[in-house]
């Protein structure tokens, strides 16, 4: 498939009679006539599973789809997935607003906004101010197919301006390369329905006091793999020792050096121009492995500095 892994077609034989006696006239068998199948038209993506925005994610027990906050009021906002379908191994949400209305507050460590009780490599990219929309996205490490329903990611807003804004997931069949949507078991997309929720700012002294900045959502801790820089050697003391050669030296065999891979600069691994969740993924599947293609370093073997790579390029645009 597009990601390099191989799926299983339906098989159908055929049967071939070698007839006894020269005279016997061979029989051939009407061929079937082959409609072709009008592919340009496009279809309805089907939807699997379910993911919805809690405004007020202080709840997790419940989703709050409508809520109310002063001016001034930091709150948590979480996207919840709330049906699994058939299982996933990573997910992707972009969530947008309005921007006079709602302003986006980063957490300082990206992992730290990911509630998804599998460990993952998260990833995330504020989009604002051009887009008021943040995507955020979590690949399994070691991949691992979950049915967990719940908070998956939960982020902070404060409301800026009197006003009401939607909050609302982007479906990936508006956005193909950075909508809303989970990944199975084989890096492929699946695309879930998507509720979203609404939020009103209120005026001076109007409104549900909300949660005050120093309002902190609990969790439990994700065990998520910390992505190590490249260790400096330190070369030994020189000997001081100097050898008296009886015969000619012998140059050292020249030291392999990496193979270059062309996707370095920019890590595009399925060929959608965008460096997505979607890398992450195959990264990760081919985790171990001497796979020409996710060995992004060209070390001989896919690990973690490859997938350090895909990271520093994360949302970038490939030709």
């Amino acid at each position: 498939d597009a990601s390099g892994d191989p799926f299983d077609p339906a098989l159908i034989s055929a049967q071939v009679n070698c007839l006894a006696g020269a005279t016997a006239t061979p029989t051939v068998t009407a061929t079937p006539t082959i409609t072709p199948t009008a592919t340009l038209t496009p279809t309805a993506v089907p939807l699997a599973g379910g993911m919805a925005v809690d405004c007020n994610a202080t709840s997790p027990a419940t989703i709050d789809t409508n809520c109310v906050y002063g001016p001034g009021v930091s709150f948590p906002v979480a996207v919840v997935a709330t049906d699994p379908s058939s299982g996933y191994a990573g997910y992707q949400a972009k969530l947008r607003w309005t921007d006079a209305t709602l302003d986006y507050t980063p957490a300082g460590n990206v992992p730290d906004e990911n509630l998804w009780p599998v460990p993952c490599l998260a990833a995330r990219f504020n989009n604002q101010p051009g887009d008021p929309s943040v995507l955020y996205g979590c690949a399994s490490f070691p991949i691992a197919v979950s049915s967990f329903t719940g908070q998956l990611v939960v982020v902070w807003m404060q409301c800026q301006t009197p006003g009401t804004t939607g909050l609302d997931l982007v479906p990936r069949p508006g956005d193909a390369q950075n909508g809303t949507h989970f990944i199975d078991g084989l890096g492929n997309p699946v695309d879930p329905a998507v509720t979203g929720a609404q939020v009103v700012c209120g005026q001076a002294g109007t409104g549900t006091p909300g949660i005050t900045t120093t309002a902190t959502a609990t969790r439990t801790p994700i065990s998520t793999p910390t992505i190590t820089q490249t260790p400096t050697v330190t070369p030994p003391p020189a000997n001081t020792f100097t050898p008296t050669l009886t015969s000619s030296p012998t140059a050292p065999p020249p030291t392999p050096t990496p193979t270059p891979n062309p996707l370095r600069s920019c890590p595009d691994l399925n060929g959608d121009h965008t460096v997505d969740l979607f890398d992450l993924a195959y990264v990760s599947l081919k985790w171990g492995t001497s796979d020409p293609r996710a060995d992004i370093d060209g070390s001989g073997v896919v690990d973690l500095f490859d997938l350090a790579i895909v990271s520093q390029h994360w949302n970038a645009t490939c030709p």
